[in-house]
């Protein structure tokens, strides 16, 4: 299930997370997908106010369906091409791949390891600050999101 991490002594979410990868050939469990549509949505309507997408034109609105899609791969590589490492916002290990991978640890990541879920959740905190803080009873939360997200300590 797409979870809510925090830490154990509050209850303020450090990241929203995917269970499984999300990708070609991945798992693709339908809300850690539907998690990723969301992000992405949200990422590329702000986008004037993300220095490394501002220049490009933003792609449609995907369906938050939970299935992962040509629509989806293609917003989601477009998105990783965008983060690369010749933007002033590259997050080391970040490759477009067209694959989400959980974060598994809140340390600092080496290089090499994917953080495709940090950049979309730094963007998601970033456009929709009170959002972030509550996004389980946001209203703008996709009804397969809102049965889904858990937080997690």
């Amino acid at each position: 299930m797409a979870r809510m991490q925090t830490s154990r002594s509050f209850s303020i979410p450090h990241l929203y997370n995917v269970e499984f990868p999300v990708g070609k050939g991945q798992a693709n469990r339908p809300d850690d997908v539907a998690l990723v549509q969301f992000f992405l949505n949200v990422a590329w309507q702000g986008s004037r106010q993300i220095p490394e997408l501002a220049d490009a034109e933003a792609p449609p609105d995907l369906a938050v369906d939970g299935i992962f899609g040509t629509l989806t791969e293609n917003k989601l590589i477009l998105y990783q091409l965008k983060m690369d490492k010749d933007s002033s916002g590259f997050v080391p290990g970040l490759t477009a791949d067209g694959i989400v991978h959980p974060v598994k640890s809140f340390a600092f990541t080496r290089r090499g390891i994917p953080m495709t879920m940090t950049s979309l959740n730094q963007h998601f905190r970033q456009l929709r600050p009170q959002e972030f803080l509550q996004l389980g009873v946001a209203a703008s939360l996709p009804p397969i999101l809102a049965k889904s997200l858990l937080c997690v300590g």
